[in-house]
């Protein structure tokens, strides 16, 4: 085993910098720290031979490996620290664009338990589909051999498929090892890898099927320029999978997709995720088309920093070609613990999977009755970046501006989301921070911005108008009140508009506990931060309406009466959760008081 992690951390930092100082290649520095080993009689003899052969494979000539001292890891280590030995000297560019991040030993055993635990047999064929240095192979084979499987026999059960072959090699070296270290010969048995990518390669994919796809695919978000497909690809890979691979579905999403269709009837998978992925408008089709051919059985939320990536981190646990069960369980933490288990028509008949996200992190829900949906008396729209930046330069500071023309429809404030408060904004008593500048007092040059683009002003014109103003990421939904119409929100603000005298019963609906939690329970998840409340505009027109009545128009009363202050946000809270008739409405705006934001009086 590695040592502990900020120990395994700190020795592949001074790894690193001596492979740097060495002016080694990745392999030929593996090389030398297995001849280390060895003459340490940490490990076997053969390890050096067939890494050397690799070596040769590569066109890369063996050093002289006698006179160059190297760190070397603590007394507890054992095949997988080749494979973390050869991810730290990739460069971060190259890891970013092909999304290898090699994952710990302890999350690949904890995701391999997950899987194994889905079904009730020992699998035949394990598959890691883009196996890297062979941390989930490794996990596997432990598995297996802890349920009586013989080491030579754990050998031909692990298969493992990668486009990078010094990776294949290195996992190839790590399974001997491990091999040899459960008492086995050294082997000379050809194993399972294959260098080959998956997502292109079907004839890579094991024939008849495979009991159990494990692994840490790579995360390639198609809105990167490291990592964005080109067209042939892209278009290949849309051939293959149609609807499921259109649009910008992370290349991670995709081999799960890949390895539901290749598991046999009862197979599992457990393939690590970005959580973008449980709820990403571009993942619906393929969210549909998995629970459509396999039982959801649950949802590891790891969370982030499990490896370099640093992205929040999901394993959906399946069992293909098997009725979808009553429940979807979570585990959460690095651990996997066990968390809450949710019904799973909340989760796999909804657009998202956002539910398994919200229950594993304490959202309550919201139980409430609703009637109707925002839309159904508003209108929302969103700003794209081509506003952004064709805003930026009439965007000034007040200071110059007559008084009494600030905050018109010739000079309107600007609202960005850091200014949105629950009913009202800060423009003026906090600085923000827009196109690059820290601002004071932001207003909409309009009468210079017609003139440059007329069409731009329209779109400044058009918001003028009375409206709520949502912010983005924020801990709990918050929508100010511009009853005048003279603010111009910022992307990514979202502007609802609505009849005057329907815009106060709207606030008391999007800044209330149930739209909070609802939000979270359906879309939670496509933050920036894991708790953080971010919808479309789309999204904001689908918050449930109460029925009409005195609660209700108590909530609108208060709110229009208050400043914003905690009090009467508490109090409209209060009336809301009634007008929603909410199981345990206490419960409910206890957790949302402690989302509030700290400045609130």
């Amino acid at each position: 085993m590695l040592p502990p992690d900020h120990e395994r951390r700190a020795w592949l930092r001074a790894w690193r910098a001596w492979a740097t100082a060495a002016d080694l290649a990745p392999l030929a520095a593996v090389v030398h720290l297995a001849a280390a080993l060895v003459a340490q009689r940490r490990a076997p003899e053969d390890l050096v031979t067939v890494l050397d052969r690799a070596l040769l494979l590569t066109e890369v000539s063996p050093t002289d490996r006698e006179v160059v001292p190297l760190p070397l890891p603590g007394p507890t280590v054992g095949p997988e620290v080749l494979g973390q030995a050869y991810e730290a000297l990739l460069a971060g560019g190259e890891r970013r664009a092909r999304g290898a991040f090699f994952t710990p030993a302890d999350v690949a055993r904890r995701l391999v338990q997950l899987g194994l635990e889905a079904g009730d047999t020992t699998p035949g064929v394990v598959l890691d589909p883009a196996a890297g240095g062979g941390a989930f192979l490794l996990a596997a084979a432990d598995a297996l051999a802890a349920r009586g499987v013989a080491a030579e026999d754990v050998l031909r059960r692990v298969h493992g498929i990668d486009v990078d072959p010094v990776a294949v090699a290195v996992a190839d070296a790590s399974l001997r090892w491990w091999a040899w270290g459960q008492g086995s010969r050294w082997p000379q048995q050809a194993l399972a890898l294959v260098v080959a990518d998956a997502l292109a390669d079907v004839a890579a994919w094991p024939g008849g099927g495979v009991d159990l796809v494990v692994g840490n695919p790579p995360f390639l978000g198609q809105l990167s320029r490291h990592s964005v497909r080109d067209r042939p690809a892209a278009a290949a890979l849309a051939a293959r999978f149609g609807p499921a691979a259109r649009g910008y579905v992370d290349t991670s999403a995709l081999f799960l997709l890949a390895a539901v269709r290749a598991a046999r009837p009862r197979g599992r998978v457990a393939l690590l995720q970005p959580e973008s992925v449980l709820v990403a408008a571009h993942t619906k089709a393929l969210r549909a088309e998995v629970v459509d051919g396999a039982d959801l059985v649950g949802v590891w939320l790891a969370g982030p920093r499990l490896f370099d990536a640093h992205v929040r981190v999901c394993a959906p646990v399946l069992v293909v070609g098997q009725a979808q069960g009553p429940t979807v369980r979570t585990w959460t933490e690095r651990s996997g613990v066990e968390g809450p288990a949710l019904p799973a028509d909340q989760v796999v008949a909804r657009p998202t999977w956002a539910a398994v996200a919200a229950a594993a992190r304490g959202v309550p829900r919201g139980r409430a009755t609703g009637i109707g949906r925002v839309g159904d008396e508003a209108t929302a729209t969103a700003g794209f970046r081509d506003q952004f930046y064709g805003l930026a330069p009439f965007v000034v500071e007040v200071a110059g501006v007559p008084s009494e023309e600030v905050g018109t429809d010739a000079w309107p404030w600007l609202i960005t989301s850091g200014l949105v408060d629950p009913v009202v904004v800060r423009w003026g008593r906090t600085p923000t921070r827009f196109a690059g500048r820290d601002l004071a007092t932001p207003v909409v040059d309009l009468a210079a911005l017609e003139a440059a683009d007329i069409r731009l002003g329209h779109w400044v014109r058009s918001r003028l108008v009375p409206k709520l103003v949502v912010a983005a990421q924020s801990s709990v939904l918050e929508a100010a009140v511009d009853e005048a119409g003279r603010w111009v929100p910022s992307v990514p603000c979202i502007a609802v508009a609505a009849p005057p005298g329907r815009l106060w019963h709207l606030a008391a609906v999007l800044n209330s506990p149930v739209a909070t939690s609802w939000a979270l329970e359906h879309f939670g998840g496509a933050g920036l931060s894991a708790n953080a409340v971010k919808l479309s505009a789309s999204q904001v027109l689908d918050v449930p309406l109460p029925p009409a009545g005195g609660d209700w128009d108590e909530a609108a009363a208060v709110l229009r009466a208050g400043t914003g202050d905690r009090a009467s946000l508490l109090a409209a809270a209060a009336a809301m959760v009634r007008a929603y008739a909410v199981e345990d409405g206490e419960q409910l705006v206890r957790w949302w008081a402690d989302r509030l934001p700290d400045h609130l009086s």
